[in-house]
């Protein structure tokens, strides 16, 4: 059989996805055991079994790039972290996703949302003409394509609301696994939960930010998909755990915003949030060491004392640079060049100038970052490109509705709630640099075309013919 009668099969349903479904299994369990012999070889056996699939079907090799996500900042090839498994299944994806385009003469689709974030990343790319330090700025921009394509492509992957459904389910249950190994490392002295694997640390803010948005879209997603669809909730609970443990502020209130833009689009949600709350509040210290509940509650509660953890005094460095160069900003990439001379000029903690003396910090902040490195020409662009995927959850759920499609409907309001979430953490964090969040971004552009395209192709509605008699007279 040919590869273009194989696509054909994919494309009118006569394959069956389950045995695809465990050959994938199947390859992701030799690849791992291969990985623990030697990292390069467990990337080659994954590439050269799983090759075939990322050109036949490309969804589900998404849904292999997906799982690996949340281990992202620990699967690093080299020492120096250049090099990570993700990258490397994410090129052949993409290398993959191309010859199926072309097999298949499918063409690349572009929400509006999309559009605007490709005009974002080229006035990024033409930053680099008034960059301080063009190589820096350049080697961002770069990164910035990367992540852009890896939207693109994942968009035009997901093309049924059941693709998008399994990346957010395969995300969860990655997530929860990740979870779970955090909570075996909880340390009784009190400090801060991150995750370690393989002898590599992560940031725990950035630990936060992958716990956060798959535990916001499980709980909006709810049971859908049947009996056994509970067992997303059942997912959450040591996500939430876990979080918390983080002792990551921005991502404690960013799954609170989530949640409530859910509750308060879906009202039954608000009775599920009451309960797990309780529920939350009742197991937690029973699980955790009252040394590390002290400590924690202590951080939540000393927000303002310790000046959001410098936070507050970073982004009065970035003001120094706006206030400097409003319109083009620094150039792309280039805030922690930037950093030490503006530090010096910014009305900071004396404490806080003395203890980062060398500057080179990030901005940890999207917006305020965006605005020193790009503008208020950038900021625009970016507001613009994030409103638009607001935009077109937001109709893409209404239209539905409309239709009676339950599944677009609560993948489109559990999408809002990430969306709201990405929002919210990004005000803390430098969320636009990682790959998680253009892959929640791909997943709401692919939520919008699945939903234009439906409407498009749902027929007028014919009205029924009337029931009346009607009396002829001889």
């Amino acid at each position: 059989m040919t590869s273009t009668a194989t696509l054909g099969q994919w494309r009118n349903g006569g394959t069956a996805a389950a045995p695809w479904l465990a050959a994938g299994a199947l390859v992701l369990a030799v690849g791992l055991g291969a990985f623990f012999v030697h990292p390069l070889l467990g990337a080659a056996v994954l590439g050269l079994f799983a090759a075939p699939l990322f050109v036949v079907a490309p969804q589900y090799a998404f849904l292999l790039f997906v799982a690996l996500l949340p281990f992202d900042a620990v699967s690093s090839l080299q020492s120096e972290g250049g090099v990570t498994i993700t990258r490397l299944i994410g090129l052949a994806l993409f290398a993959g996703w191309i010859l199926h385009l072309v097999i298949e003469r499918k063409r690349v689709r572009l929400t509006r949302g999309a559009r605007r974030l490709c005009v974002f990343v080229a006035f990024a790319g033409v930053s680099v003409l008034w960059a301080g330090d063009p190589s820096v700025s350049l080697r961002a921009v770069i990164t910035l394509v990367q992540l852009l394509l890896l939207a693109v492509m994942g968009s035009n992957v997901l093309r049924e609301p059941r693709d998008v459904q399994r990346v957010v389910d395969v995300l969860l249950a990655s997530t929860a696994i990740v979870a779970v190994l955090m909570l075996g490392e909880v340390n009784p002295a009190g400090h801060r939960l991150t995750f370690t694997f393989g002898g590599e640390t992560v940031n725990a803010n950035y630990v936060a930010a992958t716990l956060v948005f798959p535990a916001v879209a499980a709980v909006a997603l709810g049971s859908a998909g049947g009996a056994w669809g509970w067992w997303r909730f059942a997912a959450v609970a040591p996500i939430a755990i876990a979080l918390f443990l983080t002792g990551s502020r921005g991502g404690a209130v960013a799954l609170i915003g989530g949640l409530l833009v859910v509750a308060a689009v879906r009202r039954r949600v608000g009775v599920r949030l009451a309960i797990g709350g309780v529920l939350l509040a009742t197991v937690l210290p029973l699980m955790v060491p009252q040394a590390t509940m002290d400590k924690l509650t202590s951080r939540y509660s000393a927000a303002e004392e310790d000046r959001l953890s410098g936070r507050m005094d970073i982004w009065r460095v970035a003001m120094a640079m706006v206030e400097d160069r409003p319109l083009q900003g620094q150039a792309y990439g280039g805030f922690a060049d930037a950093f030490y001379q503006y530090m010096l000029t910014a009305k900071v903690d004396p404490e806080f100038g003395r203890m980062h003396s060398r500057g080179n910090r990030a901005a940890h902040n999207i917006y305020l970052g965006t605005l020193a490195e790009l503008g208020i020409v950038g900021i625009v662009l970016l507001g613009a490109a994030l409103l638009a995927h607001w935009r077109g959850l937001w109709r893409a759920r209404l239209a539905a509705l409309r239709r009676g499609d339950e599944t677009t409907a609560r993948l489109a309001l559990a999408l809002l709630g990430v969306f709201a979430s990405v929002l919210i953490f990004g005000a803390t964090i430098d969320l636009l640099g990682t790959k998680a969040t253009w892959i929640w971004l791909a997943t709401m552009e692919a939520v919008t075309f699945i939903a234009v395209r439906r409407s498009a192709g749902t027929p007028a509605p014919v009205r029924a013919p009337s029931r009346r008699r009607v009396r002829v007279r001889p």
